[in-house]
């Protein structure tokens, strides 16, 4: 072998040595990036929400259509109304007859105002078939007010989702002025006659759901 030989011999062992070096090292670097990518995968999945997401509802506090007492300024008496999530409304505070002012105006009877500022509607008078009083519009305009549909609740106070009018039982004459109703109720229009009802005994006492003018 000529010198020549020899040096280019020595030079062709040196690339190959340095292929083989080189190229384990760029695997090794090529590896290291693809570690770099699944620790990214990694943390990407660190950013979701604990247990997967889960749901995003809530445990309801209480059961729709309950009423709980608040607190409301005297005279007034609270209550707020379990909604239909399962949670508690605001306190609604409801003013007895004769203390309720609506508007500047005095209230006959009690409850909450209007939405417009007005004065709710209210049960009016008692009254017994042989007072002659064949409806509630009758019976409202006999009084100097007007019958107000389906707006009172059985204890007097207004009520948008009440009833037109209510029956007290002849057995307890005092009932009709001292306490809720305790016989039928009624959510009939003001010009439908009350004693056609088949559930109302002709000796009952009726007190109408009436507004002031």
């Amino acid at each position: 072998m000529t010198r020549a030989q020899w040096v280019a011999s020595l030079w062709l062992g040196l690339f190959g040595v340095c292929g083989v070096a080189c190229g384990s090292k760029g695997g090794s670097s090529d590896d290291s990036t693809g570690g770099t990518g699944a620790s990214s995968g990694t943390g990407g999945d660190s950013n979701q929400p604990p247990g997967g997401g889960g749901s995003t509802g809530v445990d309801p506090s209480c059961t729709p259509g309950d009423v709980e007492s608040c607190t409301c300024p005297a005279p007034a008496t609270g209550q707020h109304l379990c909604d239909s999530t399962g949670h508690f409304g605001a306190c609604l505070c409801i003013t007895p007859a004769g203390s309720l002012v609506c508007g500047g105006k005095s209230c006959r009877g009690g409850g909450t105002c209007n939405a417009d500022g007005s004065c709710p509607a209210f049960l009016g008078d008692c009254f017994h078939q042989s007072n002659g009083f064949a409806t509630c519009n009758q019976a409202c305009s006999a009084q100097g007010f007007t019958c107000a549909q389906s707006s009172c609740s059985p204890d007097g106070t207004g009520d948008t989702g009440g009833y037109t009018w209510v029956s007290y039982a002849a057995a307890d004459p005092n009932a009709c002025t001292s306490y809720g109703a305790n016989g039928p109720v009624s959510l009939d229009q003001c010009v439908t006659p009350i004693w056609l009802s088949p559930t109302v005994p002709t000796d009952n006492a009726i007190r109408c759901c009436c507004r002031a003018p």
